[in-house]
């Protein structure tokens, strides 16, 4: 026969329930507090995440589509280019990317032939372009350049601007027409850094 139970083991049995229960409850608060911190300290740095593409995206670095032919072969349509926003450095041979956002007009990129005080000479009929009498090297053309447009060779780079072709001479509205002509270096977003994904808009 078991002895009977005493008053006191009952208060005992109790209290040890009654701490159990208290530190099932802590435990349980401190692993929701430990959520909420753990998601809060993920939602700070998803925001500052954000801030960090925002601010690259928008005032160093930006991914920009080529839109038309008229630097083939170096960068096709649709080609996805990075470019710089910050570096201003750019001179002859470089590639940038030029606003035409006051005529309503699609950006265009271009390769920059001359910059201020240059003289540039075209001859047609040998395909050759000249900067200060020396000719310039283009292993980047495709073929024979035939369009001559509007300007009577040579011509001087005024102050501030310069003078940029494209690779597919045949096709390019560039500088040696009017409606484009000496581009100020207010107009150029900033300078084509590298192709960052060929013909972009047929991926996948």
């Amino acid at each position: 026969m078991s002895e009977p139970v005493t008053r006191e083991e009952i208060f005992v049995s109790f209290e040890e329930t009654g701490d159990s229960a208290k530190k099932k409850k802590e435990a349980k608060k401190r692993r929701w507090d430990g959520f909420v911190s753990a998601f809060y300290f993920f939602i700070r740095l998803l925001t500052v995440g954000i801030l960090i593409v925002t601010v690259v995206s928008c005032f160093i670095v930006r991914i920009i589509q080529v839109s038309g032919t008229s630097m083939d072969p170096t960068y096709r349509d649709k080609d996805a280019v990075l470019m710089s926003c910050v570096d201003e450095s750019f001179g002859r041979g470089d590639v940038v990317v030029i606003s035409r956002e006051p005529k309503g007009e699609q950006s265009i990129l271009k390769r920059v032939i001359a910059v201020e005080g240059d003289t540039v000479d075209i001859d047609f009929e040998n395909n050759c372009v000249y900067v200060n009498n020396r000719l310039v090297d283009e292993p980047y053309l495709a073929e024979p350049m035939e369009e001559a447009g509007d300007y009577n060779f040579p011509v001087t780079v005024p102050e501030g601007c310069v003078f940029v072709l494209g690779d597919n001479r045949n096709v390019s509205l560039d500088s040696r027409y009017l409606e484009i002509g000496f581009v100020p270096r207010a107009d150029i977003f900033g300078k084509v850094i590298l192709r960052v994904f060929p013909d972009f808009g047929k991926a996948g």
